[in-house]
């Protein structure tokens, strides 16, 4: 664990501007980023910190909050700097908007205090109670309107019960992630509608935490938060915001999930893009496909659906669990650099060997499968294959798992069926052209690109400046790039999907 103390409080002046800041707060899996921009969508600046994800024992993934917090002290001290080098030694911080990483919970003492490390959405030790919870959601699907997962809040709620029960019983609070970090910034504790909906313990008929499920699960209700708006002010920051590079007193948002945030930050609003067929695609340590819908849609298992950071709007989601997670240990395997790879494969990115499969599901899988027992393979490794074509293979069998996730949303398979629908990327790795080109490729669809990676960070800060405005964010800006034809695509892609069949 490193932890970082700033010697002298960073000051970004609440002094009167012309110009509203606006600072964004981003929790991922494996890093924290903040974003500093003015009210109109303009970047000034922004930082990132990683931290690691822990497995102290099978099918664990954990983070304790503390790094969090020292990833975002040391982050405020980058961005410090990079203002510093801007001109002015102070800038004014108006409003600050939180987006963050679902799922996960962060167990809270009556005194605040973290007393476990958080228990994050990739963590499959709740797999035992799967089949208790489809026991008691099933009649109940139009209320939840999702199936149980390892990883989901209710799923590492009821392990965190039955194997900590000490430490259960000394829980006041679960928190979400994001909302750690913001309970610490302004000592109030809540969720927002987002979160609070993907937990499998939010009623979507009352919009309220679900008290006969919390019972049936036995689960207090009472550590359970209250619910807020995503664009309501929850208060505002305390003395020990000093600490992290921030002024008193400042006005903070509820803020919402990284994947709301995103459809927020690049200013893809429910009616709007329901009515244009925009289908937005993440790929960061998971990939989300999400489809932003005007009505609740029908329960299917196999997806998820969500409220969004606007009251009463939401978005239907396939949620993979293997994008970054996958593709950084193959790299890691492999003692690859990513500039280095990249520099070779984008020379010709749908270069990929016919004769060899990667399976991803290092973690298991959700869409379409719900099996957290999948695992990863490479398929017809021979003495022939070389480095690149191992960490190749594994790119494709990442956009094949970003396929099959849109024909799960899509309810067909029908590539043509496509074309009434405009893909759009987002996330760190729309910046890599060849994997972008190769995304495209295996989906035989346009993409179009965001010239804006950090959405979800933009979408916290956009967050905090609708609050402040009323205005709702500027619409991103978007190149297009073309799909490349990939030899024998539709036959090697149903190799990749025969290949899981026959294993699991």
């Amino acid at each position: 664990m490193f932890l970082i103390t700033l010697t002298k409080p960073i000051q970004l002046s609440m002094m009167p501007a012309e110009v509203s800041m606006l600072l964004g707060i981003d929790l991922g899996t494996g890093s924290i980023k903040v974003l500093l921009q003015e009210l109109d969508g303009t970047l000034r600046s922004s930082a990132s910190v990683a931290y690691p994800v822990t497995s102290p024992e099978p099918g664990a993934a954990e983070t304790h909050p503390a790094l969090w917090m020292s990833a975002l002290a040391e982050a405020m001290a980058q961005l410090h700097q990079q203002v510093i080098l801007q001109g002015p030694n102070t800038l004014p911080i108006d409003a600050i908007g939180f987006s963050g990483q679902m799922h996960g919970i962060v167990p809270l003492s009556q005194s605040g205090e973290a007393i476990h490390p958080a228990i994050l959405w990739a963590d499959s030790r709740g797999t035992e109670f799967l089949p208790l919870l489809d026991h008691y959601i099933k009649g109940r699907e139009t209320e939840i309107m999702n199936a149980p997962n390892a990883g989901m809040t209710a799923v590492s709620i009821v392990w965190f019960k039955k194997h900590r029960p000490e430490l259960y019983e000394k829980t006041r609070w679960f928190l979400f992630p994001k909302d750690y970090i913001r309970y610490r910034l302004t000592g109030q504790i809540c969720t927002d509608f987002s979160d609070a909906s993907g937990s499998l313990l939010y009623n979507f008929k009352t919009q309220s935490w679900d008290q006969d499920l919390c019972r049936l699960l036995q689960i207090d209700e009472r550590k359970l938060p209250p619910i807020r708006k995503s664009l309501e002010v929850t208060g505002h920051t305390l003395g020990e915001a000093l600490r992290f590079g921030l002024p008193e007193q400042v006005p903070v948002v509820a803020g919402a999930g990284d994947t709301p945030a995103a459809l927020f930050g690049s200013a893809c609003f429910i009616e709007k893009a329901a009515s244009q067929g925009i289908i937005q695609i993440s790929v960061g340590t998971a990939v989300q496909v999400v489809r932003p819908l005007t009505t609740i849609p029908e329960y299917n298992q196999s997806l998820n659906y969500y409220e969004s950071a606007l009251a009463g709007q939401g978005y239907q989601m396939a949620a993979m669990l293997n994008g970054g997670l996958a593709l950084e240990r193959v790299r890691e395997w492999l003692h690859y650099d990513w500039e280095e790879f990249y520099q070779e494969f984008d020379k010709c990115p749908t270069d990929i060997p016919a004769d060899l499969t990667f399976l991803p599901y290092l973690a298991g899988e959700r869409t379409p499968y719900r099996n957290p027992d999948a695992r990863g393979a490479w398929i017809g490794l021979s003495l022939q294959h070389t480095r690149r074509d191992l960490m190749a293979s594994a790119l494709f069998g990442v956009a094949c798992t970003v396929r099959l996730g849109i024909e799960t949303l899509l309810g067909t398979k029908n590539a043509a069926y496509f074309t009434d629908f405009a893909f759009r990327l987002v996330g760190g790795s729309s910046c890599r052209s060849g994997w972008v080109t190769l995304l495209a490729s295996v989906l035989e669809h346009p993409l179009q690109v965001a010239e804006i990676s950090d959405v979800s960070a933009r979408g916290a800060a956009a967050m905090a400046g609708t609050m402040l405005s009323g205005a709702l964010p500027q619409q991103l800006k978007f190149h297009e790039i073309q799909p490349q034809q990939i030899l024998g695509l539709e036959k090697r892609y149903n190799q990749f999907l025969q290949n899981y069949s026959a294993l699991f």
